[in-house]
């Protein structure tokens, strides 16, 4: 992420697009409509999933504990990364979506539902073993 926001010369080097023609693949060989319902589907049910488990744990009785305040924190960091993993990708691969159509998207996308991850799983590491 240093690259696109602090050195766009050198990230316009590494993520260069200019060798790659976007047509030369057809549509119909990028899109992948099962793939990118299949994720979008999945998406949606695990959202509505998620969204009353955290309702439920913050309700006083729960999140009184620190236990609790900790599960509701890395809720809602899946909640977001599922909309940056599931969803998005879905999306992408319906309408055949390549990097070089997108690249600032893609990869800003890509930082933070990756960034999401590492700070849930750091962060879930470190507080529950202490707790």
């Amino acid at each position: 992420m240093d690259y696109v926001l602090w050195n766009r010369r050198e990230f316009i080097k590494l993520y260069n697009c200019s060798f790659f023609d976007i047509e030369s693949v057809p549509l119909e060989k990028r899109q992948h409509p099962f793939i990118g319902m299949t994720l979008v589907i999945f998406f949606t049910v695990f959202e509505f999933l998620y969204i009353p488990s955290l309702l439920i744990m913050r309700k006083k009785q729960f999140y009184a504990q620190p236990c609790y305040k900790i599960m509701h924190f890395i809720g809602i960091v899946d909640v977001l990364s599922l909309s940056a993993n599931a969803f998005t990708t879905g999306i992408f691969c319906l309408v055949g979506a390549v990097y070089c159509m997108y690249p600032s998207l893609i990869y800003g996308i890509g930082c933070i539902g990756l960034g999401k991850i590492g700070v849930n799983d750091s962060f879930k590491m470190d507080k529950i073993g202490l707790n």
